[in-house]
């Protein structure tokens, strides 16, 4: 690996030509060969954060084509409307942040009654945003077993606060229930 200082040519440079890497670091390019990462064995915690930051690309890529979403997110300083998407989904759907203070406090007064689990309002909050929850989703989401989620989201269902589509297997997912409507929550912004 090479460092160059005072090349005018690299000054300010940084990017990949064929299989060279150019970095900048405390004012410096730096030269190097492209890291092979096809041995690198990722920890469940590592795969875990990838495919929640994967998740939360497409969330921002989807919401960047709906001209609605500048109106009902509000862009943070200093950070593009992508980044406060991306920023917003990984709060959100985290498994480590609790689900009861990223709701809408009218949300949270309406749920008062239920007794709810934190793994269930994280549900309803990723319904908030997505309409649409599968067993699989919520397993992710949450990090629990099939037989977990499924105890979890037949309680939301009998609660009416999720209905079914009618599907079996892998084409069954969950939509907001009547308790939404009921409530007047089907249209609310969040938080």
């Amino acid at each position: 690996m090479g460092k160059v200082t005072d090349n005018f040519a690299l000054q300010g440079v940084s990017g990949k030509v064929g299989d060279i890497v150019l970095k900048r670091s405390k004012g410096k390019t730096i030269i190097g060969k492209i890291p092979d990462r096809t041995k690198v064995i990722l920890s469940k915690n590592q795969t875990n954060s990838n495919k929640l930051f994967a998740d939360a690309v497409a969330f921002a890529q989807k919401l960047m084509k709906d001209p609605e979403a500048k109106k009902i997110y509000k862009v943070k300083a200093n950070l593009s409307l992508y980044q406060t998407l991306i920023k917003t989904y990984l709060k959100r759907f985290n498994p480590k942040t609790a689900a009861v203070g990223l709701l809408h406090k009218d949300l949270v007064t309406a749920l008062k009654p239920f007794p709810l689990s934190d793994l269930q309002l994280r549900a309803i909050l990723y319904l908030q945003d997505q309409e649409k929850l599968t067993n699989q989703i919520y397993q992710k989401l949450n990090g629990v077993s099939k037989p977990t989620a499924t105890r979890h989201l037949r309680e939301l269902k009998e609660l009416e606060i999720i209905k079914t589509n009618g599907g079996k297997g892998a084409g069954a997912y969950y939509l907001p229930g009547a308790w939404w409507v009921n409530n007047r929550l089907k249209d609310m912004d969040p938080a």
